[in-house]
């Protein structure tokens, strides 16, 4: 089988895109993994630097206000009292772009991955063998580390509120789903601008869809859009489908809206969820940045991420391209995309715990089949 290909080309292009006080942040980050893992593999994968040895090692990243190091749940265990400085979540560190990188804690951290990367894995007190418990050899002791869903259209009726919504801004008899549609493409553009808030990237694309319409008086409609955005249901089968993920995973939402638009859906969910949206991390989905910086606030690698949701090309496809285990809820009888296939399909959440049961995890890029 052939192996890993070493990629530090694409490490020197990652850096040398970054502005230029971060790039010295990221050499020395880079510098200081290398002293540690000497002989690792250097590559960009999940589209950030990543150093593998018998599986992934470390990732590092630069965003927009520090550098993040992504050595593992248990390094972060670890260190935790040499990482009390420093803000810290579930297998992330976060270092500010305006200190120096600690290069000596970095290498600690980055031989203890090195150590692990060996033959053991652990996770708090004990020890686990790489692939115990049925899980294959690479992948994280307890997977998924969480459970993701987006929102408008996967738990919450999107498409049925807007149409609802459309119905009463066209003239009796004409076609409200042809509108639907129109504002459908204005809806796209609206977010693949530069980012802007969403109840703003709705009014927007609703007053444009009324002008092409020859629609008057758009403030009115743009307030009832917005009033039932933020009080639309969740589809039957969602709450309790939810409430009992929530025993045994963690689970969020990742949803391209903003926090106070969302919070009375979320509510509405009643369970016990984790929300980031693109207000939070300044991006909309299918951009990559925003699963990348979602996953980072939620302290997860790609692979230790089960994604559930509706949308083809807003999160089947950057999931894809990420290597995210994926579930696609196909609640409207879609065309399937070929190119971009999810892990699994369902019609809705009921069956999803079962489902997630049966789901052999995606690897970190170094383990998947054909790369070592």
């Amino acid at each position: 089988m052939r192996r890993a290909v070493p990629d530090a080309e694409g490490v020197d292009a990652y850096i040398a895109a970054q502005p230029a006080n971060v790039q010295v942040l990221l050499r020395a980050m880079r510098a200081a993994i290398r002293r540690a893992a000497p002989h690792a593999i250097e590559r960009v994968s999940y589209r950030i630097p990543t150093f593998t040895g018998r599986g992934n090692l470390v990732h590092f990243a630069a965003f927009r206000s520090h550098i993040g190091l992504y050595p593992g749940a248990a390094a972060i265990e670890a260190f935790r009292e040499e990482l009390a400085a420093w803000r810290t979540a579930r297998g992330t560190v976060q270092f500010p772009l305006d200190v120096p990188i600690p290069e000596a804690l970095v290498e600690r951290i980055v031989r203890f991955c090195v150590d692990q990367d060996g033959g053991v894995r652990r996770r708090g007190p004990g020890a686990r063998p790489h692939g115990s418990g049925g899980r294959p050899h690479g992948s994280p002791p307890s997977w998924p580390a969480v459970v993701t869903f987006d929102c408008y259209g996967t738990l919450v009726a999107w498409p049925e509120t807007l149409r609802a919504v459309f119905e009463t801004i066209v003239p009796p008899g004409t076609d409200a789903a042809q509108f639907h549609k129109d504002f459908g493409v204005w809806h796209v553009r609206m977010k693949d601008a530069p980012y802007r808030p969403y109840g703003d990237v709705l009014r927007a694309a609703l007053a444009h869809t009324m002008a092409q319409w020859n629609l008057p008086d758009s403030t009115a409609a743009q307030a009832r859009l917005l009033d039932a955005v933020r009080a639309i249901p969740p589809y039957p089968d969602v709450v309790p489908a939810l409430q009992s993920l929530a025993r045994h995973h963690r689970i969020a939402v990742l949803s391209n809206t903003e926090d106070a638009l969302v919070a009375e859906t979320v509510r509405g969910l009643q369970a016990p969820v984790e929300l980031v949206t693109a207000e939070r991390v300044r991006a909309y989905k299918p951009d990559p940045a925003f699963f990348m910086r979602a996953f980072e606030r939620l302290g997860v690698a790609p692979h230790e991420v089960l994604h559930v949701a509706a949308g083809l090309s807003t999160d089947m496809q950057p999931c894809h391209a990420l290597g995210v285990t994926r579930v696609w809820i196909d609640r409207r009888g879609e065309p399937p995309d070929h190119a971009h296939p999810p892990t699994a399909v369902l019609s809705d959440l009921a069956q999803l715990e079962r489902t997630i049961a049966s789901i052999t995890p995606a690897l970190p890029a170094a383990h998947r089949p054909g790369d070592t």
